[in-house]
């Protein structure tokens, strides 16, 4: 058994419209079908890999709205299945996924969400998950670990904003190239 690490990976972009292809959300599986998505969440998972050579990093996706398997997926298939249009020369670079990647951990603790995002005119945008929100990180500032002194339902668009400081929000080229990366890093360690 590998030992894992585990990221939620928030995928969005400036526009808030990030087109992804063999989601559920289409019925059947079409690969000309598409998704624009304001914000997708996704799981990825991480392990050193030794080998009869050196170490490298398997890292995997955990997507329960995907139709591509297996699953879990490794994280260059899923990339590829996922955005096949980020390869053609005439496609809109502005529609091009980022991607905001937060260790599992400190999501669980700072995390908090109403789900008041969905529910607009007094009706939901569609069903809310049947599960309880996730309101965790209410009783904390999310970054030193104070109590808040006011009630807010979410903190979801700090997660969605790709832009801020001390984030690590990777270009899909940066994910393709930190996937094959032989340094090791941790996906949290960036350099912006």
């Amino acid at each position: 058994d590998e030992d894992w690490n585990y990221y939620v990976v928030f995928i969005s972009n400036n526009l808030k419209a990030c087109p992804m292809f063999r989601q559920r959300a289409i019925p059947k599986v079409d690969p000309t079908e598409y998704v624009c998505w304001d914000y997708h969440v996704i799981v990825m998972r991480s392990s050193t890999v030794q080998s009869t050579k050196d170490e490298s990093i398997m890292s995997e996706i955990l997507d329960i709205d995907t139709w591509i398997t297996p699953y879990p997926t490794p994280l260059v298939q899923y990339l590829n299945e996922s955005f096949p249009h980020a390869a053609d020369p005439n496609f809109n670079t502005q529609y091009l996924p980022l991607f905001h990647v937060v260790r599992a951990e400190d999501f669980i603790r700072d995390f908090y969400c109403d789900r008041m995002h969905m529910y607009k005119n007094g009706k939901w945008n569609s069903p809310p998950p049947e599960y309880p929100a996730i309101m965790n990180g209410l009783k904390r500032d999310g970054c030193d670990g104070t109590e808040r002194n006011e009630f807010s339902g979410s903190n979801l668009d700090d997660y969605i904003n790709m832009s801020g400081e001390g984030k690590c929000v990777f270009t899909l080229a940066e994910m393709y190239e930190r996937s094959e990366d032989s340094n090791k890093k941790e996906w949290t360690e960036c350099s912006k």
